[in-house]
């Protein structure tokens, strides 16, 4: 048995019409999930079957509510890349996944850096509430003294 590591990128998308918005509601946006994940299999067309499964299970499993009352569900945008890696032991820094692309000078480093990682956000911002599951969100907040209802403002207009 070898190890490979499997790399798949999946999209979360929140879908319905949300029962409350905040100021960081963005009905556009979507979450791109670049993962990569250990599959230890027989060869390179066991690890690639296994990786597939995986990532498809990991998509079915992502089923939520989020704070805004949305259903959020998850996609996979492609098939896995897989890439042995049975030349050396498993140990703290060992290289998992790697990845390479040709790309013209003209283009700056943080252009660069954008593309590849998106744009940066704070840990747990609040633009990122679209896509958690409201009732742990809604937990998290309450523990933190910053209880959603606070966040959240109805779409309903007054009488």
């Amino acid at each position: 048995m070898s190890w490979y590591s499997a790399r798949t990128l999946v999209r979360l998308v929140a879908t319905g019409k949300p029962k409350a918005v905040d100021q960081y509601f963005d009905s556009a946006s979507t979450l791109l999930e670049d993962r990569v994940v250990l599959i230890r299999a027989a060869n390179i067309d066991a690890a690639i079957k296994q990786a597939e499964e995986e990532a498809h299970e990991y998509c079915r499993r992502t089923r939520y509510k989020n704070i805004y009352g949305q259903s959020v569900r998850m996609k996979l945008l492609g098939k896995p890349d897989v890439i042995p890696f049975d030349h050396h032991e498993l140990v703290s820094g060992s290289e998992v996944y790697s990845s390479t692309a040709i790309v013209p000078q003209a283009i700056s480093d943080e252009a660069l850096r954008r593309n590849r990682f998106g744009q940066p956000d704070t840990p747990g911002a609040p633009s990122r509430y679209k896509f958690i599951e409201g009732k742990l969100l809604t937990r998290a907040l309450d523990a933190t003294g910053l209880a959603a209802r606070r966040h959240v403002r109805s779409r309903r207009r007054p009488r």
